[in-house]
């Protein structure tokens, strides 16, 4: 074993080392390649001059404050900020951003009542295609934006789609006399799925056994959901009275989703099994029919409007 150590310092001489330090990028990409001649390097002091030339990952810095500041955003307080986005939680540590880059989220302070202003709210808005989106991404600016009733105001840019409580009834129609009327939150979406993915659809299995190609139009904008429903009744009723052959397996009214099968009584039982938070993240649209309807201040004992007590129990 002396032998060989004695042999490996004399072979990696500095000509040698350098030769295959010129291969590699960077130290990392050296050790891991040429472990040999990096030692040999090391021990010698030769790594800053044969390394000059490599990229330096010290220099590199990607969570610029900007950076963070943008997927702080996407967390509601420190803790989920920490957790999902860790090394931009250190960065932003290191060089003592946090207390302004977290200046909206929700923690004990309460600034985040006062940091969404509508400007900021407008601002990252734009930024968006959808509300959906707009909610995904930017979870802490959406719902300063929902509490302040600013959400038509900063949102005319964005694409229209329907809500819990909207929907739009649209009509399939075939060339043999064959029909499939429906309502959907997300035509485009819908439409996709009806000729492309959904393999139990009504639509998709006719195209499949006739080789025909539907023609499909809108027969109403986003409308309120209850009248949507009543519609869509009306529409298969049409069709059917006329002699067409309905694709729809039912008379219509189902319109999915939770949002209106949720009575006082169920929000209640959920709201004694959770915090407000897991109340929120665990069933939403529950939470959202409890809010919309003033149940909070029931279940939790406090009033949406007073922003500091709910803060509290987040």
């Amino acid at each position: 074993m002396r032998k060989y150590i004695i042999k490996n310092r004399v072979y990696w001489t500095k000509e040698k080392c350098q030769e295959n330090a010129l291969k590699c990028n960077t130290r990392k990409d050296f050790y891991k390649k040429y472990l040999g001649s990096y030692n040999a390097a090391h021990r010698n002091n030769w790594l800053d001059e044969l390394c000059s030339h490599m990229e330096s990952i010290k220099n590199v810095v990607y969570w610029t404050k900007e950076k963070c500041q943008e997927v702080s955003f996407k967390c509601e307080n420190r803790n989920q900020f920490k957790k999902k986005y860790r090394s931009a939680y250190n960065s932003a540590y290191k060089n003592n951003w946090l207390d302004e880059i977290c200046a909206h989220m929700l923690y004990e302070s309460h600034v985040s009542n006062y940091y969404w202003t509508k400007e900021k709210c407008q601002e990252i808005a734009l930024k968006c295609n959808t509300r959906k989106e707009f909610c995904k991404k930017y979870r802490s600016a959406y719902d300063g934006a929902l509490r302040n009733n600013w959400m038509n105001d900063i949102c005319p840019h964005m694409k229209i789609c329907g809500t819990l409580h909207s929907r739009l009834v649209y009509l399939f129609e075939f060339s043999d006399n064959s029909v499939y009327v429906g309502l959907t939150y997300n035509y485009n979406k819908r439409y996709e799925d009806h000729l492309t993915t959904d393999i139990s659809s009504s639509v998709y299995k006719h195209i499949k056994e006739t080789g025909i190609s539907p023609d499909c139009q809108k027969l109403t904008e986003y409308i309120d959901i209850k009248k949507a429903i009543e519609l869509e009744i009306y529409y298969i009723r049409y069709y059917k009275d006329l002699g067409y052959n309905v694709l729809n397996k039912t008379n219509g009214g189902e319109y999915g989703g939770g949002y209106f099968k949720c009575n006082y009584d169920i929000c209640k039982e959920y709201a004694e099994k959770y915090t407000l938070k897991e109340f929120r993240k665990n069933k939403r649209y529950a939470y959202d029919k409890s809010r919309k309807e003033g149940w909070l201040s029931d279940f939790y004992g406090i009033n949406w409007k007073t922003k500091n007590k709910i803060n509290i129990l987040l």
